[in-house]
């Protein structure tokens, strides 16, 4: 693959990252960039990746307008080709959200004795 922008060959890890990740056929569509902001993850045209064509015909095999990998880049879910939305989303999305804060909670000695006295 050649999109590091500057000519030189990467693999795939190397460019998605290792995180969750949508690969598209097209440009993503509204609802696709906003599901992808809603869950933190990039939506990632295949057409743009500069490969020799390889991943938009694995996409097309399959069926699939785009694909939700997981970091490990096992498919998680699909948008069938003609389709606008992933098949699974009720099973997965509350998985890739989480109840903790960016910023842990301020330690104070209050909320500190009151963890205590619950353990």
């Amino acid at each position: 693959m050649d999109s590091t922008g500057d000519g030189r060959r990467a693999r795939l890890d190397e460019l998605l990252g290792d995180s969750f990740t949508i690969l598209t056929t097209a440009e993503p569509w509204p609802s696709l960039n906003a599901l992808a902001q809603a869950i933190g993850v990039r939506a990632i045209p295949v057409t743009g990746l500069g490969d020799d064509g390889t991943l938009a015909a694995w996409l097309r095999a399959g069926r699939a307008d785009a694909v939700l990998l997981r970091p490990d880049r096992v498919v998680m879910d699909v948008v069938p080709a003609g389709g606008r939305d992933f098949t699974g989303t009720a099973a997965w999305a509350a998985l890739l959200h989480t109840t903790r804060s960016p910023h842990p909670p301020r330690r104070t000695v209050a909320n500190g004795l009151l963890r205590s006295a619950t353990r």
